[in-house]
């Protein structure tokens, strides 16, 4: 069933056994599953089924204010049924059980769980998104016409190991899944509706109901577990905005709700000279069955990284038809489009004048065959976790119901900046010595402060813990202390991880799904 926030009664109070909310990947993986094993299940979205342009002059649906250093991306969130799914570009990568695990060399690290308790929802995320046999999963069984194409390129393997990243040429989306079950009567969605506070019971133990709102109408939703899914940036603000029992929100005790935000930081490093033109598809793209295809990047072996005592960065050698990088601000423009009438004319006149991106677009979106003319390198890199990077409440601006919005400190440090240099510099003088290719530039680290970009990859500000005085939430995904609330998205994480976060995050939802299934019956 649709419903839309605007035809519900004004001060309803809707009752479910689960609400989800927000409709992103994880909101949307717990949702179906639980509505596939025949939970009453509400569904809560700020958007409508369609994303529809904010109204001239109207105060917008999802706001923030940023006081640190901009993720430089303007569509780093959809506010519509499927939430970022409807963005997302596909690549399906787990994290690596180096992710996962302490480690000495980096302050903050740990996971209360391993790579091998999310291996089986991987496996069933990835069949979810239409990969059968992940290539990922299972590096070390690669077949020997990948092992032969990675071997195009020449590298050493006692520095560096290809990291296999796995996407389809028709990205996976949520929004016809939920549509479907919706009409099927399984599954209730609450459309065009903001959360706007959790209100825990009289001891705190639980929450007892939220407080939601539509134009022109107050809505009460009370259920027997609340999970929120609304993403690392307005997860810690509801919580944060829970304050009727407690001025601190929910869930911020010790005051770590809103704390470690940390994204992706991506760039060009340097840049490969071929000695003669090359064909490595492995790292273009590499067509498997269906629509599957296959790109790899290179990191440092484990014991590299922790020798040079850097985070587990990786990179791209993306063709190139010349030797200069895409300016920053021309790629962030690129990247930020998810349709071709949102470009400027000046955004497209940039990409018709730049031939290394126009050659990109070519390869990735027109299946062009990829000759290795030059090749830059392009790092992928792990934040380190940073307490002071974080969302806080603003002071003096509030959204449309009177609550305040976001303020986003996102601030990367100067041990992220040192660790991409001494990564750079293993990797040119130890990893690539060649003679297939020659480095014709290493850009310094003075160079990155101001290039470097966001992944849009927003994580980390309730992250997951074995203890309440490290995290917000436990190894179930509960928040500690309140027994029927569960936090599913990107904010969980408790270190960015060597990979786009959409497969991590899908595995925790159904993780999460069984979870309540056999605790929550």
């Amino acid at each position: 069933m649709i419903l839309q926030g605007s035809s519900v009664e004004n001060n309803s109070v809707i009752r479910a056994d689960y609400c989800v909310i927000g409709s992103g990947m994880g909101g949307s993986a717990a949702a179906s599953k639980l509505a596939r094993a025949g939970k009453d299940v509400l569904l809560v979205e700020a958007g409508d089924a369609e994303a529809s342009p904010e109204q001239p002059g109207a105060t917008p649906r999802i706001s923030a204010e940023h006081t640190g250093r901009s993720f430089g991306v303007p569509l780093t969130r959809c506010i519509e049924l499927g939430g970022t799914s409807n963005a997302w570009d596909g690549i399906c990568t787990p994290l690596e059980d180096i992710d996962f695990a302490p480690r000495p060399w980096i302050e903050h690290t740990g996971w209360p769980i391993s790579r091998g308790d999310l291996n089986p929802f991987y496996a069933e995320a990835a069949r979810l998104f239409g990969h059968e046999r992940l290539t990922g999963l299972n590096p070390d069984r690669i077949s020997s016409a990948i092992r032969h194409e990675l071997h195009l390129i020449d590298s050493d393997p006692t520095v560096l190991r290809p990291k296999l990243l796995e996407y389809r040429s028709r990205p996976f989306r949520w929004k016809k899944i939920l549509l479907d079950l919706a009409n099927s009567g399984k599954l209730r969605c609450l459309l065009s509706t903001a959360a706007l506070e959790l209100v825990p019971s009289e001891d705190g133990s639980r929450i007892a109901f939220l407080k939601a709102a539509a134009p022109g109408r107050a809505i009460r939703i009370e259920a027997k577990a609340f999970i929120v899914s609304a993403g690392a940036l307005e997860t810690p603000r509801l919580l944060l905005n829970s304050r009727s029992r407690s001025p601190l929100g929910v869930g911020n005790d010790r005051g770590l709700v809103g704390r470690f935000l940390m994204d992706h930081l991506t760039g060009p490093f340097s840049m490969l000279r071929f000695g003669s033109a090359a064909r490595a598809r492995a790292y273009s793209g590499l067509p498997l069955s269906g629509d599957r295809n296959l790109v790899a990047a290179l990191a440092l072996l484990p014991e590299i990284q922790q020798a040079a005592a850097v985070p587990n960065h990786y990179f791209l050698v993306r063709p190139s038809i010349g030797p200069n990088h895409v300016e920053p601000d021309l790629r962030l423009s690129f990247r930020a489009g998810r349709r071709l009438r949102e470009f400027t004319a000046q955004q497209v006149r940039g990409v018709l004048t730049n031939p290394n991106l126009l050659y990109g677009i070519l390869v990735d979106k027109c299946r062009v065959p990829a000759w290795y003319r030059y090749g830059e390198l392009f790092f992928f890199a792990e934040q380190f976790p940073n307490p002071e990077s974080r969302i806080r409440l603003s002071e003096k601006s509030r959204d449309s119901h009177g609550y305040p919005i976001a303020s986003i400190h996102w601030e990367p440090c100067a041990k992220d900046f040192a660790s991409l240099a001494k990564f750079a510099r293993t990797v040119v003088s130890g990893g690539l010595n060649s003679s297939q290719y020659q480095i014709t530039h290493d850009d310094p680290a003075a160079h990155w402060t101001q290039q470097f970009t966001s992944a849009a990859h927003h994580l980390g500000t309730a992250r997951m813990s074995d203890q309440p005085c490290r995290g917000v939430v436990n190894a179930d995904l509960q928040v500690f202390g309140v027994n029927n609330l569960y936090l599913c998205d990107g904010s969980v994480f408790a270190t960015s991880g060597s990979a786009n976060p959409s497969l991590t995050i899908t595995a925790l939802a159904l993780r999460l799904a069984d979870y309540l299934t056999q605790h929550h019956a």
